[in-house]
C-alpha cells in the first residue's frame, strides 16, 4: 500500500471525526513499519459494517505491513 493511499484511507479520511494515531507519528515511503489501532466506530466508518451470521463480528482484524508499499491482510 503506498503512502498516499494509506494516508487517504486511514489519516485524512473525511468520514473520521477523530483519525487514529500512528506509530511513528511521522512516516514516509522509507518507514519500514507503520502501526495504528482503530476502535470499532473508526473501523466501521473506514471498512464498512454488515450484519454477520454464523461468524464472529468481534474477531480482530490486523493489517500487517513490513513496508508501506507491501501490505498483507490477516483476517
Amino acid at each position: 500500500m503506498d503512502t498516499t493511499f494509506f494516508r487517504a484511507l486511514f489519516i485524512n479520511n473525511e468520514n473520521l471525526a477523530n483519525p487514529p494515531e500512528t506509530v511513528p507519528e511521522e512516516f514516509n515511503e522509507e518507514t519500514p513499519v507503520v502501526v495504528l489501532e482503530l476502535d470499532g466506530h473508526q473501523a466501521g466508518m473506514i471498512l464498512g459494517v454488515s450484519k454477520v451470521k454464523g461468524g464472529n463480528r468481534m474477531a480482530d482484524t490486523y493489517l500487517w505491513c513490513n513496508n508501506v508499499d507491501l501490505c498483507d491482510s490477516t483476517l
